[in-house]
């Protein structure tokens, strides 16, 4: 067998064997931070750019911002840009109650990635207010309020 023609082949098995490979998780920079927290998811990503899974979450009192400051996190309802690919949100629909671990990223995105949720009992009680459309506060925006997709610290006072 001639080399040229072995080459050939070679390069055709090494083509055929990355194809046949299983897609990589996606290469992530580390983590600023990490939390785990509970709510109800609110919409599963959808086909089109933008439609993210939105889960509105119970508040995160240790929520740290992008200066290193704790500062919590509101109740909120939020976006969230990335799941893990290992994550299979096929078991899951609007309205379930969840709980779910995701990182933060300041710098370097996703800003925030989801790396793992699991379905809670339906009749668990969350420290939730009435679920509302983030669509309606971007409507009637208020002084205090934050989009969707930021995570924001949480309001202070007495």
């Amino acid at each position: 067998m001639s080399r040229p023609f072995f080459l050939v082949i070679s390069a055709c098995l090494l083509v055929l064997a990355a194809c046949s490979r299983e897609p990589e998780a996606q290469k992530l920079p580390p983590p600023d931070q990490i939390y785990t927290t509970s709510g109800v998811i609110d919409a599963l990503p959808g086909p089109r750019a933008g439609q993210y899974l939105r889960i509105h979450h119970e508040r995160i009192p240790e929520f740290v911002d992008s200066d290193g400051a704790i500062v919590g996190m509101r109740e909120m309802v939020m976006d969230f840009e990335g799941v893990d690919p290992a994550v299979n949100l096929a078991q899951f629909q609007p309205g379930d109650k969840v709980e779910f671990t995701f990182e933060v990223r300041w710098n370097e995105g996703p800003l925030s990635y989801v790396t793992r949720i699991t379905k809670l009992p339906p009749d668990i009680t969350l420290d939730l207010s009435e679920l509302r459309d983030p669509e309606d506060d971007a409507a009637s925006p208020q002084p205090d309020a934050a989009p969707a997709t930021t995570p924001r610290p949480a309001e202070t006072g007495g």
